[in-house]
């Protein structure tokens, strides 16, 4: 260090008894002070190094330390110390602060954002914001460069520790929660208590008469997206509705408590607009093969499938008709003879069935009866109850054979009968010619 001479210690003397005032606890500076010319001026000989004031105590050797350095490189810094690492800097060409935890790196232009907190890599760092009311609020960032089972995450937490938003490994989790390993669940995931006034998610539309919205698209859909909207609060007309485009899907009426399929205004509690002849409106798969029923309107008339083959339909003007032509059969043959006898082996009965009153008498076969004879028509639920069905339309048919049966037991008798008349009048012819005689 280079040794001051006389006429600057005699100046430097003057100085200090011109500005500085002393007692026994403290220094005053006493200065009308300008940015180029403050109170205190310090000045390093050694180009680009730091220039530094350094403030402690007597009773411990811990201390702080502000450093500044103006360089020719424009790599110019002030910093805050304690006991020689970093706490906190700034950097005037990137405009940007640093907090760091452990040994100051300077930041390069372009890849540190303005506020960066660096901090040892066995915990996280934190950015506080503290209100007047003494509410904090606090971002948490942890990056792991030690190989923890703890993956890379960034969390705002509300006041009282609680996280309200996670993001990491991929995933942003709204909620109250710790992290775990990722589920592969959802990129997005809310988790909470709700209620019908508190749900995880609520999205509000500002216009009162028109939707609130969430779409969903992907990169390879062009123009094409599903919409879910909502309008719970339009005066007459409180929708909600699933579309494709500009399409709706389904629309459920609040109000009128209707359900619309395919169609804007549903007018029943279940309305299913088809789309297209040839395409069945409705469909019905059993859970345990492949086997389905479905429906379909074709013309002004309602068919009735069973995995594709058509069962029947209903006419708009006569009713229902059950499929009969020819080219829907094959192994055509007669019917065996001996319905008849059957027939009349069957004993019609009056009853009640257990679900009603008593007194709600209705008349028919039973079951068990008629299958010992025609198992034919006789069907077993197959809910596993064992309960039996009979196809009271078949009896129709077979009535129809037993007449034909009946018609030719009539028929022969009718012929034995013009026989035997035939004889008893040639007999009468013979006994009238032998009175004669």
């Amino acid at each position: 260090m280079k040794t001051l001479n006389a006429k600057v210690l005699c100046a430097l003397l003057l100085f200090c008894c011109s500005f500085f005032t002393m007692d026994a606890q403290h220094t005053h500076i006493i200065n009308n002070s300008t940015a180029s010319n403050p109170q205190i001026e310090l000045e390093d000989e050694t180009a680009n190094n730091f220039t530094r004031l350094r403030m402690s105590n007597s009773n411990v050797s811990d201390y702080w330390m502000l450093a500044g350095r103006l360089t020719s490189s424009s790599n110019d810094i002030l910093g805050a110390y304690y006991n020689g690492s970093t706490r906190f800097s700034y950097t005037e060409e990137l405009s940007r602060f640093w907090m760091a935890d452990n040994a100051f790196v300077a930041p390069v232009k372009g890849t540190i954002p303005t506020l960066t907190l660096d901090i040892d890599k066995h915990d996280a760092a934190y950015l506080y914001f503290d209100s007047n009311a003494g509410n904090m609020g606090t971002i948490k960032a942890f990056t792991n460069q030690n190989g923890s089972a703890i993956p890379p995450y960034l969390s705002l937490e509300a006041p009282g520790n609680s996280n309200f938003m996670t993001m990491w490994d991929g995933y942003t989790i709204f909620a109250d929660s710790q992290l775990g390993a990722a589920t592969g669940s959802g990129k997005v995931i809310v988790s909470s208590n709700s209620t019908a006034s508190n749900p995880q998610l609520k999205v509000s539309e500002t216009n009162t008469s028109d939707f609130a919205r969430i779409g969903f698209t992907n990169a390879g859909a062009a123009t094409n997206s599903f919409n879910i909207a909502a309008r719970p609060g339009h005066a007459t007309d409180k929708r909600f509705q699933v579309a494709y485009n500009t399409e709706e899907l389904l629309v459920v009426i609040g109000d009128d408590q209707l359900v619309g399929v395919n169609d804007i205004s549903p007018s029943a509690n279940f309305h299913v607009k088809q789309v297209g002849s040839g395409q069945e409106g409705i469909a019905i798969e059993n859970d345990t093969d492949t086997d389905i029923w479905s429906w379909e309107i074709g013309g002004n008339d309602l068919n009735v499938y069973f995995n594709g083959t058509n069962k029947g339909f209903w006419n708009d003007v006569d009713g229902v008709y059950t499929a009969s032509d020819r080219r829907l059969k094959n192994a055509i043959a007669p019917m065996e003879k001996g319905v008849l006898s059957k027939l009349l082996s069957l004993n019609a009965t009056t009853y009640s069935y257990n679900d009603v009153e008593r007194d709600h008498k209705t008349f028919g076969f039973i079951a068990q009866d008629v299958q010992e004879v025609f198992p034919e028509i006789v069907s077993e639920f197959d809910d596993g109850s064992g309960l039996l069905a009979i196809a009271y339309s078949k009896v129709g048919v077979l009535a129809v054979e037993a007449i034909k049966e009946q018609q030719e037991i009539i028929d022969a008798q009718a012929n034995e009968i013009k026989e035997l008349k035939s004889q008893m009048e040639s007999i009468l012819e013979r006994l009238d010619t032998l009175e004669e005689k």
